[in-house]
């Protein structure tokens, strides 16, 4: 179900995975104080978990409010308004 549920919504991961990593990364080497580049691949792997679990937020929203901007019809909505 998981991953037919990113399927799904690949297009809004493809859209926000690249600044989710970015602010992860911030925060792995800012606040962290891990040089990245020395990181074992299971924390990659981990940080790609996570960057996963930062778009879950974004893909809820965009489907709930915004639905039109990645070519999804509001027509589910407006059929239990007219019922």
């Amino acid at each position: 179900n998981l991953l037919i549920y990113f399927g799904k919504n690949s297009i809004i991961v493809l859209a926000f995975h690249g600044r989710a990593g970015t602010i992860l990364k911030g925060v792995y080497v800012y606040v962290l104080g891990v040089n990245y580049n020395e990181i074992s691949m299971v924390h990659k792997f981990f940080f790609s978990l996570m960057i996963m679990f930062i778009c879950v937020p974004v893909i809820y929203f965009l489907n709930k409010y915004f639905p039109f901007i990645i070519g999804k019809d509001r027509k589910k909505k407006l059929k239990k308004v007219i019922a």
